[in-house]
C-alpha cells in the first residue's frame, strides 16, 4: 500500500524538482546569489527528502517481506507439530514395544528438536521485527514437546540409553531457568524500566502543559521505542516464569520465580499506565494548540477579506454592503475573543518564554484587528 502511494506521488515529485532545477537555472542568469540561496534552501532539501522516503519505503518494503515470509515458515511449523503430535503416540508405544524402532524414532526425535529450536527462534526474530503471533501456541508447542520428551526419556531403557537421550535430547524448554538467572535477567529489566520512569518525572515532562512543549513529543517518541523495544523481553519473562513454575519441584525456588515475576509485572504496568496518562496529556495539550494555531490562521484570512472590503468603501457605498461588513466583523469579535480565552488557558498552564511566538502571532491578530476597527468606524463615519 506505501509502494503504491508513493508510486502515485512520484511523477509529481519528478516534476517539482525538475521545475525547481528550471527555477534555479533561470534565476541564476540574473541573480546568481538568489539563484544558490534557491537550491540550498529549498531544492536541495526537496531532493533529499524525496530520496529518503524513497529509501525508507524500500526498507519497509524489505522488512515486510522478510516479515511475511518468517511467519509463513512459523505457522508451517506449527501445522507440522500439530499433525506430529497426533501420530507421535502410536510411535511412542512402537519404540517403547520394539527396540528397533527405537532407534528409528530417536532419529525422528532429533530432527524434531532443531524444528523446535527454529521455532523459537523465528518467534525471536519476529519479536524484533514487531510482528504479531499467537503466544500461547508457542507455549502449547513447547509444553507437549516438553511432555513427549520426558516420556520419551522414560522409554529409552537402560542408564546407557538415558545418558545417550540426555545428550541428545537436550530439551528447548523455554521455562528452564533457575531463580537466580530469573532474578538476574528481572533485575536487569526493573533497572530500565525504572530509566524509563524518571524520564517521566524529568524535564520537560515534569512541568505543567506547555513548559517546553515543543521538546516534549521528541521525548514521549523516545520513551515509547523504549517501551516497545522492553515488551517482548517482559512477556518473555512472564512465560518463563509461568513454564518454569510448572515444572519445577522445588517450591521454594518457585515462589521465589513468582515474587520476581509479579515485581516486573506491576511495574512494568505501572510505568506503561503513567506514560499512557502523560502522552494523553500532551495529546489534550497538543490540540489546544493546533486549535489556537488554527484559529489565528483564519481570523488572519478573515482579516485580509475584510481589510480589502473597507479599502473599497467610499460614500456611494450601500447599506447592504456596510451591513454585510459590520456582519463580518462581529464574526471576527467572536473569534477574537475565542483565540483569547484559548491563550489565557495556555498561558496559566506554562510560563510567557514557553510560548513567546505563540503571544507575538495573537498580539499581531489584536493589533491589526484594533487597525482594522479603526479604519471601519473613521469611513462608516
Amino acid at each position: 500500500v506505501l509502494k503504491n502511494e508513493v508510486s502515485s506521488l512520484a511523477p509529481d515529485a519528478a516534476s517539482l524538482i525538475s521545475k525547481g532545477d528550471g527555477l534555479v537555472m533561470t534565476v541564476h542568469t540574473v541573480d546568481p546569489a538568489r539563484a544558490e540561496k534557491i537550491k540550498n534552501e529549498h531544492q536541495d532539501k526537496l531532493r533529499s527528502k524525496w530520496h529518503q522516503v524513497m529509501t525508507e519505503v524500500e526498507s519497509r518494503r524489505n522488512q515486510a517481506q522478510k516479515a511475511e515470509q518468517l511467519l509463513k515458515q512459523y505457522n508451517n511449523l506449527i501445522a507440522e507439530f500439530e499433525k506430529w503430535f497426533r501420530e507421535v503416540p502410536a510411535k511412542l508405544e512402537q519404540a517403547n514395544n520394539y527396540e528397533g524402532q527405537l532407534e528409528s524414532f530417536t532419529e525422528e526425535f532429533d530432527k524434531k528438536q532443531e524444528e523446535i529450536e527454529k521455532l523459537n527462534n523465528l518467534c525471536t526474530e519476529l519479536k524484533k521485527l514487531n510482528v504479531g503471533y499467537p503466544e500461547a501456541i508457542r507455549y502449547s508447542i513447547n509444553t507437549r514437546w516438553h511432555e513427549i520428551s520426558s516420556q520419551f526419556k522414560r522409554y529409552s531403557g537402560s542408564k546407557d540409553k538415558e545418558k545417550v537421550a540426555d545428550k541428545k535430547m537436550e530439551l528447548q524448554e523455554v521455562g528452564n531457568i533457575s531463580a537466580l538467572d530469573f532474578s538476574t535477567r528481572s533485575n536487569k529489566l526493573r533497572e530500565a524500566i525504572s530509566t524509563i520512569s524518571r524520564s517521566l518525572n524529568s524535564t520537560p515532562l515534569n512541568g505543567r502543559d506547555y513548559e517546553l512543549f515543543l521538546s516534549q513529543e521528541d521525548c514521549l517518541r523516545k520513551i515509547s521505542n523504549a517501551l516497545s523495544i522492553l515488551k517482548p523481553s517482559v512477556e518473555e519473562m512472564g512465560y518463563l516464569a509461568e513454564s518454569t513454575t510448572l515444572s519445577m519441584n522445588k517450591k521454594e525456588q518457585c515462589d521465589q520465580i513468582k515474587r520476581f515475576a509479579e515485581k516486573l509485572k506491576d511495574e512494568w504496568l505501572t510505568v506503561n499506565r503513567h506514560y499512557t496518562e502523560r502522552y494523553n496529556r500532551w495529546v489534550k495539550a497538543s490540540q489546544k494548540w493546533k486549535e489556537i494555531d488554527q484559529a489565528c490562521w483564519m481570523f488572519t484570512e478573515y482579516m485580509e477579506k475584510s481589510s480589502k472590503l473597507v479599502k473599497k468603501l467610499s460614500v456611494k457605498t450601500s447599506r447592504a454592503t456596510l451591513l454585510e461588513i459590520e456582519n463580518e466583523i462581529q464574526q471576527m469579535q467572536k473569534m477574537l475573543h475565542s483565540i483569547g480565552t484559548l491563550y489565557a488557558d495556555i498561558l496559566s498552564h506554562s510560563s510567557p518564554e514557553d510560548i513567546t511566538e505563540l503571544q507575538t502571532t495573537v498580539d499581531n491578530a489584536k493589533r491589526r484587528w484594533q487597525q482594522l476597527l479603526s479604519e471601519f468606524n473613521g469611513l462608516k463615519e
